[in-house]
C-alpha cells in the first residue's frame, strides 16, 4: 500500500490532486472551549464543548456558539484544512497552516448543551457520540428546544417542524476509528421568528 501522506499543491485558490483540480474552502477542524471543570478531552476528540468537530462549514463569515462551563471559556482552535468533504471519510482533510482572526464575546443565560453554528441561511446544532443514534438524539433535543423557544411552538410542533424542514448532515464519520461520529442538524433561518441563539 502506498503512503497516504502526500503533499498536494495549492495554486490560485485551487487544490491539485493527481489530475483533478478543485476550489479550496479553508476551514477550522478543531474549535471550542474547555470542557466542564475536572474533565480532560484530548485535542483530537469532539464533545459538547466543541473540539475536533471537523465541520466543513466552520469557515470565514460563519458564527459558532459554544456552551461555556469554566471561567473564561478558554477558547482554542486549530487543525486547519484547505478543503475537506463531509464525513472526513479516511480521517484527513488537505491539511494547511493558517492564521485565524476571530471575535469572541459572551452571551449570558444562553441554554446551550452542544455547539451551534450559524451560516448565512441556516442554524445548525452539532453533536457527537460513539454511535449515530446518540449523536442524532443530542443534536435533535437541542434543536427542538431552540426552535420551540424561537417560534413559541410547543415541543411537539417543534419536533414535527424539524422532520419537515430539518436536514441532517455528517461532519465526521471516519470509521473504524475511536473518535466519535459528529453530526449537524440544520433548519432554515428564514423560518425562525427570531435567532435561535443570541
Amino acid at each position: 500500500m502506498r503512503d497516504p501522506h502526500q503533499a498536494h499543491p495549492i495554486e490560485n485558490g485551487k487544490a491539485v490532486f493527481n489530475d483533478v483540480t478543485f476550489p479550496i474552502n479553508p476551514m477550522i477542524g478543531v474549535i471550542g472551549v474547555a470542557p466542564e471543570k475536572g474533565k480532560s478531552v484530548p485535542c483530537g476528540y469532539p464533545g459538547s464543548h466543541g473540539g475536533n468537530l471537523d465541520c466543513k462549514l466552520m469557515v470565514k463569515g460563519n458564527t459558532a456558539y459554544f456552551p461555556v462551563r469554566v471561567e473564561g471559556g478558554l477558547v482554542q482552535m486549530g487543525d486547519m484544512h484547505a478543503v475537506m468533504g463531509d464525513s472526513e471519510l479516511c480521517g484527513t482533510g488537505l491539511e494547511i497552516n493558517g492564521t485565524v482572526i476571530a471575535r469572541v464575546s459572551v452571551i449570558k443565560n444562553c441554554p446551550l448543551e452542544w455547539p451551534v453554528l450559524e451560516t448565512a441561511d441556516t442554524w445548525y446544532t452539532m453533536a457527537s457520540a460513539a454511535g449515530y443514534e446518540e449523536a442524532l438524539r443530542h443534536a435533535s433535543v437541542q434543536m427542538q428546544g431552540l426552535v420551540a423557544a424561537a417560534t413559541g411552538w410547543d415541543a411537539t410542533d417543534a419536533y414535527l417542524y424539524m422532520s419537515l424542514r430539518g436536514d441532517l448532515e455528517v461532519c465526521q464519520a471516519c470509521k473504524p476509528c475511536e473518535v466519535d461520529l459528529i453530526v449537524r442538524l440544520g433548519v432554515p433561518k428564514a423560518d425562525m421568528k427570531r435567532p435561535l441563539v443570541g
